[in-house]
């Protein structure tokens, strides 16, 4: 996914925004909140973010684009020399390390209360996951061509959300549970499984 050049400032208010978020939880957030924490006039945030909903779908995507596309190999750039197999496992791989980094804890558990009672967030979210689903698609495509685009929609989605569902189990501070020792491996293993099914 390619963004255009952001300016240091909206930059700096989507940083403000993303830590309101992810340290002072949803039930505190507001464009008034994103500029104390980014230490500007309120209609700073305005200028650059004209309506609340416009906030949230831009630091969700601005999340995406930084923190996950900005830092496991989606881009074809990244993937050179490996094959379709690899890259899917490399990126399930990654998503399933990343569930434990301190941040995931913090914004996603976050944002998904906030977009539960939140018709904004809702759609904001709603974008965020449809781009994220779009960067696995393609590299299920390529593993699997001979998909219908339907089917590979479809994978894509159980595939997302059944990591996305881990986080209750091992994110960040949770505890250990000797049964689940392996577990990666494992769930690479069937998101392998879930894609090859013939249609």
């Amino acid at each position: 996914m390619r963004r255009k050049k952001l300016q240091p400032t909206k930059i700096a208010l989507l940083e403000a925004a993303r830590s309101a978020l992810a340290e002072k939880g949803h039930s505190e957030f507001s464009m008034r909140s994103v500029a104390k924490e980014g230490g500007v006039h309120l209609r700073t945030v305005q200028y650059y973010f004209p309506t609340r909903r416009d906030l949230l779908t831009e630091v969700l995507e601005y999340t995406l684009s930084t923190y996950y596309l900005g830092q496991y190999p989606v881009t074809r750039n990244n993937f050179s020399g490996l094959s379709p197999d690899k890259k899917f496992d490399t990126v399930i791989g990654f998503l399933f390390d990343d569930l434990k980094e301190p941040f995931v804890g913090q914004f996603f558990p976050e944002i998904w209360a906030l977009a539960a009672r939140d018709e904004d967030a809702s759609a904001a979210l709603d974008r965020f996951y449809v781009l994220h689903r779009q960067s696995i698609a393609a590299i299920i495509a390529e593993v699997k061509p001979q998909l219908s685009a339907r089917s590979i929609a479809q994978r894509t989605a159980i595939v997302a959300m059944l990591i996305e569902g881990l986080l209750l189990l091992v994110g960040h501070g949770k505890p250990t549970h000797s049964e689940l020792r392996g577990l990666r491996s494992e769930v690479i293993r069937q998101c392998r499984n879930i894609i090859d099914l013939d249609e």
